[in-house]
């Protein structure tokens, strides 16, 4: 097995402590693996979408990064639909993007703001 160093900010890694740690999972090394997987799984189902899809995707990010989202969006208003902006507690913006279109070109949307390195949480819906 590989051994791995990783970084990660104080009020995260007490996060994955608390949250593994209350399911259960006996040490660090365990969620990481778990959470692993959880991503991996996730590509595998976007990389099976294809042909004309319709969906939303949720993004979270620090209120002051919201250029990191808008920027890709202009790249794409052929497929997002609509946004919604909320400011939420804490410091953080929730964006929910509609989109309809070319499940390629939905999936570039996706990736270039993950590629953004600013949001927090991403979540792609497609029925």
């Amino acid at each position: 097995m590989a051994i791995i160093s990783l970084s990660l900010e104080k009020e995260l890694l007490e996060q994955v402590d608390r949250h593994f740690g209350t399911i259960g999972v006996k040490n660090r090394s365990d969620a990481f693996r778990i959470a692993a997987r959880a991503i991996l799984a996730e590509g595998r189902k976007n990389d099976k979408l294809a042909g004309q899809v319709e969906g939303v995707l949720i993004a979270m990010h620090r209120k002051g990064d919201e250029e990191h989202v808008t920027e890709p969006k202009h790249d794409f208003e052929d497929v997002v639909v609509t946004q919604v902006h909320t400011n939420m507690k804490g410091g953080k913006c929730l964006e929910i993007f509609v989109f309809k279109g070319d499940a390629k070109k939905v999936l570039k949307f996706y990736n270039a703001l993950s590629r953004a390195g600013k949001t927090e949480f991403m979540k792609l819906v497609v029925p």
